[in-house]
């Protein structure tokens, strides 16, 4: 079904992106007269062939005005329309003042309809299927997409759908469009029509905005849906030739085979004879070949059907809200569970970039028009994108946005911190509520090198008070404000969003569970446990976004990798393919998001699928440490074996071994404008390498212990080691500024937060301490050291 999904995304997106444009941009209007007059010269035309003159008065019919016939009407449909002149051409079985009055009733914005094809698929004649169930598939699937995405809590915004409310005997094309147009103008609609005309299924769309002068009818999408069987077909015979082989092994008979496997054996037969009479240089494509169908493959073609509604329906609405109501878009949320829904479908990735690329098309659309609202617009493509896996989608429309606003401004990417506070003294309310909007969105996103610049100058343009001040940067004292005590379990991971802390503990070597900190509440809760571990759990990792959970599991025989949703506690996949012990795990999100994992060897997968794509052999000893570059084309692994090797992942080759470290490489990091390697050893030191040369800049001493975990923020680093202590360095002085002591085993963690006022550090003793930045100036008001305890 892939194949079918990718096709029609590719072919929907212009046109959709077409019919969006409509109200938006007054090129459109011109278009739109020339389809109207040559709607009416063809209907002047049919009806002089019929002898139907007097119903044609100054070029419009007496019956509705302006109504003009379909391109694609045939001669028995014409007659048709003819000989029931006198009867209503109403598709709807409910009247426009029902309908208007259900809007108004229940405060919805946006009316969708789904009209169903007249004609049946004769492949399935033999079946008990009729028109009436494909309908009600259609329908029952697209209200559970709409309840699901589209609920809004804000008073008289949503979507009111009517399921098998449209009449097929009624519907004639768009003269019964034009019929709806006037009826419901006062109210924005959307109709997905479906048209069966011979072996090919027409998606036809209907769309127009509250009040508008014009709609837009088009066929956005057409294909051969005997073709989409066939592929099924040989689909599900390929994975029957499989248990059929099996199946023979175990000695079974040909009558067996034809009990057990059904349609999918008779098919299997008609296969294998197209494939002897290709080899033996027959076009098999001429031959007329009467495959068999069944139930699956209905349910197969009604799913594609289906999930291409929920996308047509969820991209309009999306545009529509955005455009009109400001609110942002909803059908990214309902393709992250898209495989989940259709366990079959794996387009995700596909369907998702393809629907970025249609809203920023009409961001630009919309700024031809009216660049007043892009800013802000782009924040809320941005908000709705911030939840995806893959936040680069998000990061892109939020520079997009913010880049827009400067150009506003007329700021330039160099502009002095001087400008900037100028700029900030005659900032209008629109743009004071525009920057906090920004900054909300900057909370939930960390330190990307595309953002950190942002994050500067909203800081300078808001007077937000920041130990790390973007124009001179001047780091402030931690005080410790709180520990928090897990029950001897070692903390592994620790997550910071807008709600709070995500602590990840582990306890005896092979169980994990996920607690949640809300320091507004002082609070902390057990979230969910991660289970189905068989061995020991040697590496854990979580995504920057906070999504996504990877952990190893090493048993006497083999190690495995385990991927997690975090917020759920759900085991997402497994991944098979090392022997030896796992010790180093690494995420990277992008347009192609990927884990690696080290052994004694390395290896690449690909988040979507599951796949090993690269297998990378060079340390002596065990990979101990991993760090992936900010664009996902290198690979810096460290090693027990002492050395750092840096991998060019396009090629699949080594592209330099730094040695230097006199003990093994435990951590490594890269700094945030991605020039600077950073790795800390068992030999107490931490190295600086220039990371494009791979030379040694310089090496920081003054550890009392192995060098256990790093983390950057800015020009600064934090350091953590054995002995519990955490020391902050700042590299570009090479400077040691604090040194901060509350743990008393190794610090397993350190996370920062975004604006960089908060440290939360944890331990293998299971401590998690709360460090909070304050000014020099208040630095003699200490806060009080609280501890909350945690009962299992």
């Amino acid at each position: 079904m892939e194949q079918w999904l990718n096709l029609f995304i590719q072919v929907t997106k212009p046109v959709l992106t077409t019919i969006i444009y409509t109200g938006i941009n007054t090129w459109f209007d011109a278009l739109q007269e020339e389809i109207k007059e040559r709607h009416k010269q063809q209907a002047k035309t049919v009806f002089k062939t019929l002898g139907n003159r007097e119903n044609i008065t100054n070029g419009k019919f007496s019956e509705v005005n302006h109504v003009y016939l379909e391109d694609k009407f045939s001669q028995r449909q014409v007659l048709e329309f003819s000989n029931n002149s006198q009867k209503n051409y109403w598709p709807l079985r409910l009247s426009g003042q029902q309908i208007l009055e259900k809007v108004t009733i229940e405060s919805k914005d946006l009316m969708i309809f789904v009209a169903p094809p007249r004609k049946s698929f004769p492949e399935f004649s033999e079946l008990d299927i009729n028109l009436g169930d494909f309908e009600k598939k259609l329908a029952q699937i697209l209200r559970e997409f709409i309840q699901k995405n589209y609920t809004f809590h804000t008073s008289g915004k949503g979507i009111c759908f009517l399921a098998e409310v449209w009449d097929r005997n009624y519907f004639y094309g768009e003269t019964s469009i034009q019929l709806l147009f006037e009826k419901l103008n006062s109210i924005s609609c959307l109709i997905l029509a479906t048209e069966i005309q011979g072996s090919e299924i027409h998606f036809n769309v209907v769309y127009w905005q509250k009040n508008a002068q014009k709609y837009h009818y088009t066929t956005i999408f057409t294909f051969n849906y005997q073709n989409f069987l066939r592929e099924s077909v040989k689909t599900r015979v390929k994975q029957w030739q499989e248990t059929r082989f099996q199946l023979l092994e175990l000695g079974k008979s040909h009558e067996d085979l034809q009990r057990l496997g059904g349609i999918c054996e008779r098919n299997y037969a008609l296969v294998q004879e197209l494939e002897v009479l290709a080899e033996a240089g027959i076009q098999t494509e001429q031959l007329s070949v009467n495959y068999q169908f069944d139930e699956q493959d209905y349910e197969s073609l009604c799913q594609f059907l289906s999930i291409c509604h929920c996308l047509l329906g969820g991209w309009v609405a999306d545009i529509h809200y955005l455009i009109d109501e400001n609110i942002s878009p909803h059908l990214p949320m309902w393709l992250l569970s898209l495989e989940e829904t259709f366990p079959t479908v794996h387009a995700q990735p596909a369907i998702l970039k393809v629907t970025v690329s249609l809203y920023e098309d009409i961001l630009a659309v919309l700024g031809h028009e009216s660049s007043q609202d892009i800013p802000e617009l782009a924040l809320k493509l941005a908000e709705g994108l911030m939840n995806l896996p893959d936040t680069t989608f998000a990061i892109e429309a939020l520079t997009y946005s913010f880049a827009y606003w400067r150009q506003q401004h007329q700021l330039s990417e160099n502009a002095t911190l001087e400008t900037l506070k100028e700029i900030r003294n005659i900032l209008s309310q629109r743009d004071q509520e525009y920057l906090n909007h920004l900054t909300q969105c900057l909370s939930k996103l960390s330190n990307y090198n595309e953002i950190i610049q942002i994050r500067k100058w909203v800081d300078i343009l808001t007077e937000k008070p920041s130990f790390m001040s973007p124009g001179k940067l001047e780091l402030s004292q931690f005080e410790l404000q709180r520990t928090i005590k897990t029950i001897a379990e070692q903390v592994v991971w620790i997550g910071i969003d807008q709600t709070g802390y995500k602590v990840i503990s582990q306890r005896n070597h092979c169980s994990l569970k996920l607690w949640h900190y809300d320091p507004k509440l002082g609070s902390l809760s057990l979230s969910h446990e991660f289970g189905l571990h068989c061995g020991h759990i040697l590496a854990v990792t979580g995504s920057h976004d906070g999504q996504i959970l990877v952990t190893s599991d090493t048993t006497k025989e083999r190690s495995c990798i385990k991927i997690w949703h975090l917020s759920t506690g759900q085991l997402y996949r497994t991944l098979f393919g090392h022997k030896k012990p796992l010790k180093a795990l690494a995420i990277h999100l992008g347009s192609r998001s990927f884990i690696a994992s080290g052994s004694h060897k390395i290896k690449l997968w690909d988040l979507q699928t599951g796949e090993s794509w690269l297998t990378l052999f060079g340390h002596r000893q065990s990979v101990s440490c991993l760090v992936i570059s900010h664009d996902g084309q290198t690979l810096i692994s460290g090693s027990t074996d002492k050395t750092l090797r840096i991998w060019n992942l396009n090629q699949g080759n080594l592209c330099r071994t730094l040695i230097g470290h006199g003990g093994a490489v435990k951590t490594v990091i890269l700094s945030d404008n991605g020039r600077t390697l950073i790795s800390g050893s068992t030999d107490k030191t931490i190295k600086l390498w220039d990371f494009q040369t791979g030379h040694l800049l310089c090496t920081l001493t003054g550890h009392l212990g192995s060098v256990s975990t790093l983390r950057v923020y800015h020009s600064y680093l934090f350091s953590g080691d054995e002995t519990g202590r955490i020391y902050v360095w700042d590299l570009q002085t090479k400077q040691l500024l604090h040194t901060l002591t509350a743990h008393q085993q190794t610090i397993q963690a350190i996370a920062l937060s975004s604006d960089g006022q908060r440290v939360v550090s944890g331990c293998g003793g299971g401590n998690v301490q709360l460090w909070q930045a304050i000014s020099n100036d208040n630095s003699e008001n200490l806060l009080l050291m609280e501890t909350t305890e945690l009962n299992e």
